[in-house]
């Protein structure tokens, strides 16, 4: 689910209160396996996924500029306060700081605005990362789409290059999007091509498609103001400590009741 979460909530979280409200319904699917699936609610102020899962349904709820989020467990009525510095969540939330990557850069790192520079016909801001390390300072540099935020090519330490090329304007679920081409070339200077597709509208990436049968994406977008209701512990519902390791609907420890 963490890699489901990581086509569209870094620039769902930053950009809560500019983009619009909607609902969707975001689909993984890989051959020979059943489809995940996730519904969401984007809201001014905060995000909220469901899923099924084997032991019920679990409910999220982000609110960033608090530093708050919750996991309810609807079938036991009980709810959860969950750490934000998270492995996964933070990794999706910290990329959707690309736009700024200094903001990000800590300890000894060192992070330099080079300027302005056209890529593939776009303007971009580029960015060089200095880390230092036992065997030599490790450098990477971006270019950052300075329209879209995407990063449009990327060269780090090792040799790995990755390139993004918009393709073109397609139509995805009755929506228009613009359809970009990712090539990453590793030091052994083997190329893999992947797809995304981005709306506009949205400003979010909405599908993203990978040789051999995988793809995510969003489907049965609903652009609209979304229920308060959606985004709060609903009355009557006990706290509880947890939870336990990964985060699954498991057994918890009562605490306070709300």
């Amino acid at each position: 689910m963490v890699f489901l979460l990581a086509l569209w909530m870094p620039a769902v979280v930053h950009g809560l209160g500019r983009l619009p409200e909607f609902s969707a319904t975001a689909v993984q699917r890989a051959p020979d396996t059943e489809p995940l699936k996730m519904r969401i609610h984007v809201g001014r102020e905060a995000v909220r996924t469901e899923t099924e899962r084997p032991r019920g349904r679990v409910v999220e709820i982000l609110w960033p500029e608090r530093g708050r989020r919750v996991m309810l467990l609807p079938e036991r009525r009980v709810y959860m306060e969950l750490p934000l510095r998270s492995g996964g969540l933070q990794a999706i939330l910290r990329a959707g700081q690309a736009r700024d990557p200094c903001a990000w850069v800590a300890g000894e790192a060192r992070c330099q605005d080079l300027g302005l520079e056209e890529v593939h016909g776009r303007t971009t801001r580029h960015w060089r990362i200095t880390v230092p390390a036992p065997d030599g300072a490790r450098t990477s540099e971006h270019w950052i789409d300075t329209e879209r935020g995407l990063p449009l090519r990327e060269i780090f330490a090792d040799g790995t290059r990755l390139e993004l090329r918009f393709v073109g304007m397609e139509e995805r679920d009755g929506r228009q999007t613009e359809k970009w081409e990712r090539v990453r070339t590793g030091p052994d200077r083997r190329s893999f091509r992947s797809w995304q597709w981005y709306d506009p509208g949205l400003g979010i990436a909405v599908r993203e498609e990978i040789p051999g049968g995988f793809v995510r994406e969003l489907t049965g977008i609903r652009i609209g103001p979304q229920d308060p209701d959606l985004f709060m512990v609903p009355p009557g519902y006990r706290r509880v400590e947890g939870p336990p390791a990964g985060e699954g609907p498991g057994p918890a420890t009562e605490g306070h009741s709300r």
